[in-house]
C-alpha cells in the first residue's frame, strides 16, 4: 500500500510540475508570436545585470524597434 500511495503523490507531483510549467509559458509569451512579454524580458534583463555586476563583466543591450509590426504579424 505504501508504494501506491508513493506512486500517486509521485504522479500527482509530476502533473503540478507540467501544469507549473505551461502557466509559466502562458504568462510569458505572446501566443501569436510566441516571443516574451515585457515582464519576462524586464526579468531576465535584471538577472544578467545583477550577475554582470557580481561578476564584474560587461553587459549589452539592444532594443530594435520596428515600424508597423502590426502589419509583419498580420502576414
Amino acid at each position: 500500500m505504501t508504494i501506491d500511495v508513493t506512486l500517486a503523490v509521485a504522479a500527482y507531483n509530476e502533473k503540478a510540475m507540467n501544469e507549473r510549467i505551461t502557466l509559466e509559458k502562458l504568462a510569458t509569451t505572446d501566443n501569436l508570436t510566441k516571443a516574451f512579454n515585457r515582464n519576462k524580458y524586464d526579468e531576465i534583463i535584471n538577472r544578467e545585470y545583477t550577475a554582470a555586476f557580481r561578476y564584474d563583466y560587461p553587459v549589452s543591450l539592444i532594443i530594435i524597434d520596428i515600424d508597423y509590426l502590426k502589419n509583419i504579424n498580420d502576414t
